[in-house]
């Protein structure tokens, strides 16, 4: 009689993210600004499209410009403002 082995124990997988939350700020033109405390890019940048889309080919993006660094939210530490362009 062969022994089975024993499956290593699954993990659940957690949503660290589900607490956090992403705020539109600002609407221009060409770019948005968000105040999020997510600090994943690619969240960012994918709960800010599902907000309010670009309307045009290319999606919302965090720039990549010098002077549109993300900057601490002055009404709470916790978070972050970020400069999305498209």
């Amino acid at each position: 009689m062969t022994k089975k082995k024993k499956k290593p124990a699954r993990r659940k997988k957690v949503d660290q993210e589900f607490d956090h939350d992403l705020t539109i700020i600002s609407i221009k033109m060409l770019s948005i600004q968000v105040c999020t405390d997510y600090k994943n890019p690619k969240l960012i940048e994918g709960e800010a499209n599902a907000q309010h889309p670009s309307g045009v080919r290319s999606p919302w993006a965090l720039s990549k410009q010098k002077e549109h660094k993300p900057c601490v939210c002055d009404e709470d530490k916790t978070r972050k403002h970020y400069i999305l362009s498209c």
